[in-house]
């Protein structure tokens, strides 16, 4: 009797980890951001400030990894040596993939600026704007953290345009008048940010079912067998 209790005791001590790492993975959550004061100019540089702007995961994160976007008919092909990162973080491009892979020797649960992408512009460019993009991220905290999607971000980068100067000649009774008005148009550079709906436990209510009924028809099966081998 005594060695069923202990056995019992066990499974419901398995039950319980899976559902309260389940949970605990459900309630962390990572964001960032793009920035940029650039201009699209011909044979000219674009540089990308990479943001971490929310961290809610444990003690923190100490990785991020996702892929670049870019339009390669307005810039040229991006090499490691244009990602520059700040101090805390040590940074890696795959020009085979675009994936930036970024690691930290500490964990990171404040805003701050990963890195930045210094993107070369073509000589000519047949567009007013563009965008870069990181997607598909992948943010850990380690083993009690896991893997953390983190949204989409981009930036659009915009020329300056200016209108030509135009002349208009109105007449009055006895009088001839020039007028000459000039408009001027100027694009801001506008960020974008798309953010993932935040995970929750009501997201992930369904995997905690199905992991607690894997792990419990496991823990019967097990039981059932040791009972066997204790009569």
């Amino acid at each position: 009797m005594k060695k069923k209790l202990i056995i019992f005791s066990t499974i419901l001590m398995v039950v319980m980890l899976a559902l309260g790492t389940t949970v605990l993975a459900a309630d962390n959550s990572v964001s960032v951001s793009l920035t940029s004061n650039s201009k699209l100019q011909e044979n000219s540089t674009v540089v990308i400030n990479v943001n971490l702007t929310n961290v809610n995961a444990g003690e923190g994160i100490n990785g991020l990894i996702a892929s670049l976007n870019y339009d390669k008919n307005v810039f040229e092909t991006v090499k490691s040596s244009d990602i520059t990162s700040s101090t805390q973080w040590s940074t890696t491009y795959a020009d085979s993939t675009n994936k930036i892979i970024s690691d930290n020797e500490n964990k990171i649960n404040k805003a701050s600026t990963m890195y930045t992408i210094a993107l070369k512009t073509k000589a000519t460019i047949n567009t007013n704007s563009t965008t870069i993009s990181l997607k598909d991220g992948v943010a850990s905290g380690g083993i009690v953290t896991g893997d953390i999607p983190v949204n989409t971000a981009s930036v659009t980068i915009k020329k300056d345009t200016t209108e030509a100067t135009t002349t208009g000649t109105p007449t009055t009774t006895g009088t001839t008048s020039t007028t000459t008005t000039t408009n001027k148009v100027t694009d801001k550079t506008t960020t974008t940010k798309k953010t993932l709906p935040k995970t929750g436990i009501a997201q992930y209510g369904f995997i905690a079912i199905i992991s607690v009924m894997l792990v419990g028809m496991i823990s019967y099966v097990l039981y059932k067998n040791i009972s066997k081998e204790v009569k």
